[in-house]
């Protein structure tokens, strides 16, 4: 959220999943609405300095674990715990594993897995 909008916009338009998420600030980025754009942006930063813990970094960084959990060469299991006090913040990022664990699990040749 601290980059340039030259240089995360375009980053961004590259992933289909969130391109009509984002359409609206690139449209007020390239009417030079700078003063709405700004609004918009102050009000992601909002939610997103919720996510700002040591713990979600460790969590989101790293490349030693693939979420192709039902790989019949290499089967894991995952297990995912909220917060109660913090269920609205972790709850996206929850949320956002279990969308992604989804998707990566419904391929072919795959073994059963439960969620």
């Amino acid at each position: 959220m601290q980059a340039d909008y030259r240089d995360l916009f375009p980053i961004l338009a590259t992933d289909e999943d969130i391109e009509a998420l984002i359409n609206p600030f690139i449209s007020a980025f390239k009417n030079r609405a700078m003063e709405q754009l700004e609004g918009q942006v102050a009000s992601a930063k909002i939610a997103l300095a919720r996510l700002s813990s040591p713990s979600i970094y460790y969590v989101l960084t790293g490349n030693d674990f693939s979420l192709h959990i039902n790989d019949p060469a290499a089967p894991k299991i995952v297990c995912a715990a909220n917060n109660p006090e913090k269920v609205m913040t972790y709850g996206a990022v929850l949320s956002l594993y279990v969308f992604r664990l989804i998707r990566v699990i419904l391929k072919k040749d795959r073994i059963n897995a439960v969620l």
